[in-house]
């Protein structure tokens, strides 16, 4: 710390001394005796003898300006007086600051109180006042407070105002300040006549500076200066520029108002709350969304908004966000104006000023309920998919081609014969647990499908697997399909896989019986074809029996009818009537009997051509049976 100096807590209003240097304990009168550990004002009281005198007041106001602005405040001079033992005053003049030591949060955690006696360099000379004026880092002017005319302004005055020193000192202050006179020159007559500090903060004064009028925004004091007999006799102008930080504000406003139109013209939920967690601002998104008055938003809240089932949890990770001055991620329900319950997704980022010190959070929500109905859904389809494939023992692979990684459920593991859970390699795990006899065909498949070469990236095989732990074989049905990038690149390998060995094996067994059969049928044709060769040669044996016998009895039947048509021809003028027709049935006996001969013959060649069918005359069928007998 400097020479004169002490270190002040920020615990208003005690403001507790907790260090001091040699040399202000010096200058003081607290050599030798205990001052760390009490407040400042208990330390120096004032001098109630001399109520005119102001000086723990402005120290006061000192310390509240440095801890409400985290700026430093160089005091004008003070007058305060010191206590002796004896409980008397002794005159004092001090110039002295304010500066602030900040936490790691920002925020004012001690002050530096710097004060320098100079009571008996005042009285020396005021060649040191002006020395010190000259060399003040704000704006300095001293006027008489008589005649109200410029006694002395520093090169930071002369900057602030657009004059020279010609037109402020010895000039009366209203010729120059004419603008400004209709606003402050009553405050600087009270100051005069009633020895009582004014002050002007952050306020914009007309000046007409370099020939221009302009607004200029500034804070500044009347200080009187009073002579030992407590008269004022001079007034000192203290004025700092705050144009940069009037811009630095307006560029605030500016944004301020850019987001307010941003905020307003936006469906997401816009809400502002304090390093308390006090709301101080909504959007209308919230009214139009829950149907509730900005106003009661602020005195309300909208905690009883939210579903009971969420509000707990929300609140939680609010106040640990806020506790934290971190940000946080909620989904809830809150109740629209309709009575149900709409999802939202709040966001809450922390806000901190320029000095890190955090100031509360500015959160966004959005409306999800369609994402969370689609949720929803989405989560059902995906269990009825599960369901579905344990119900059709599916087992599914998934081969991310740009990493390489390859990922296979339960259910296909299985189909490898592999228990573990540890990841899976293409060679090590897929081709090496392939059949032999598939391995080829099946990687051929596989490479032609990831290099384009099969169009559309379908991929439907089958074959067989060796179990890498258990050696079973295993058939498998493979249906998947190859995803290509914007270049034609293979970037992702997709499907699903069905153990298909009890369809298989239940395909070979008929196979197998399908192949028996036709053994025992080859085997039925062979007998069958030896029998036809065996009636066939008894067919023809038996037609050439018949041929025989036919043409032996036929040979008869034409001497009966040669000797009977002989004999009926010898006599015929000798037959009475009734041996006329004794010839007649003679005769058609032996023609029935040379026609049954015939259709014997005619049947024994039935094999060699299919029977022709003929008209029969059933009445001469009869008139021939009745004829016979």
């Amino acid at each position: 710390m400097p020479g004169n100096s002490i270190l002040v807590r920020n615990d208003p209003p005690l403001f507790t001394i907790i260090a001091a240097t040699p040399d202000y304990l010096k200058n003081s009168g607290y050599a030798g005796r205990p001052l760390v550990g009490m407040g400042v004002f208990e330390a120096f009281p004032a001098n109630s003898s001399d109520p005119k005198h102001k000086g723990d007041l402005h120290l006061f106001q000192s310390f509240m300006q440095v801890v409400e602005t985290n700026e430093v405040d160089i005091m004008p001079l003070q007058r305060y007086d010191l206590m002796q033992s004896d409980g008397s005053f002794t005159k004092k003049i001090w110039r002295a600051s304010n500066r602030p030591v900040l936490s790691v949060e920002g925020q004012v955690a001690y002050i530096i109180h710097t004060a320098e006696d100079i009571t008996t360099q005042l009285s020396e000379s005021e060649q040191d006042i002006r020395d010190m004026v000259a060399r003040a880092p704000i704006g300095i002017c001293v006027l008489d407070a008589a005649t109200q005319i410029g006694l002395i302004a520093n090169d930071s005055f002369l900057e602030i105002a657009g004059r020279s020193l010609d037109e402020i000192v010895g000039n009366w202050y209203w010729d120059t300040f004419s603008d400004a006179r209709p606003f402050y020159e009553e405050a600087l007559n009270r100051v005069i006549e009633n020895g009582v500090t004014f002050r002007a903060t952050e306020v914009e004064v007309p000046l007409r500076r370099n020939g221009v009028l302009e607004m200029v925004p500034v804070t500044f004091v009347y200080e009187p200066l009073k002579n030992a007999v407590g008269k004022v006799t001079k007034v000192a102008v203290w004025v700092v520029d705050n144009s940069t930080q009037a811009q630095a504000r307006k560029a605030i406003s500016d944004s301020e108002s850019m987001f307010r139109t941003m905020a307003e013209g936006t469906p997401v939920l816009i809400a502002v709350a304090d390093e308390t967690g006090n709301a101080t601002y909504f959007n209308k998104a919230w009214t139009e969304l829950t149907g509730r008055a900005m106003q009661d938003f602020l005195q309300r809240g909208w905690a009883d908004l939210i579903h009971s089932e969420d509000r707990s949890r929300f609140v939680n990770g609010y106040l640990k966000s806020l506790a934290e001055k971190g940000p946080f991620r909620e989904e809830f329900r809150m109740q629209c104006k309709e009575g149900g319950y709409r999802w939202l997704l709040a966001y809450g980022t922390p806000r901190f000023d320029e000095q890190g010190a955090f100031r509360g959070h500015i959160s966004a929500g959005t409306d999800i309920t369609d994402q969370k109905l689609f949720q929803q859904q989405l989560t059902t389809a995906l269990e009825q998919v599960r369901l579905s494939k344990e119900a059709a023992a599916l087992g599914t692979f998934d081969m991310d081609l740009k990493v390489g990684g390859l990922i296979w459920d339960e259910r296909c593991r299985i189909l490898f014969g592999i228990s573990h859970n540890n990841p899976v390699q293409y060679e090590t795990d897929f081709v090496n647990g392939l059949h032999p006899d598939d391995r080829e065909r099946i990687t051929t498949v596989i490479n032609d499908l990831l290099s384009g070469t099969t169009p559309g990236g379908d991929y439907d095989v089958e074959y067989r697997t060796i179990g890498a732990e258990d050696g079973i074989q295993r058939w498998v049905r493979a249906k998947g399909k190859v995803y290509f990038n914007e270049q034609g690149e293979a970037v992702r390998f997709i499907g699903s896989v069905l153990d298909i060995t009890e369809k298989m094996m239940a395909i070979q067994e008929i196979e197998r019986l399908v192949e028996a059969r036709t053994q025992e049928l080859a085997e039925a044709y062979q007998k069958l074809q030896s029998t036809n060769k065996e009636l066939q040669r008894s067919n023809q044996s038996l037609e050439e029996f018949a041929h025989a016998a036919s043409h032996d009895l036929k040979e008869p039947v034409r001497k009966i009818i040669f000797y009977t048509n002989l004999l009926k021809d010898q006599l015929k003028d000798q037959l009475q009537d009734r041996e006329v027709q004794s010839f007649a049935r003679i005769e058609n006996a032996t023609l029935r009997m040379r026609n049954l001969i015939d259709d014997l013959l005619l049947y024994s060649h039935v094999t060699e051509r299919p029977p022709d069918f003929d008209s029969v005359d059933l009445n001469q069928k009869v008139r021939n049976v009745l004829e016979a007998v």
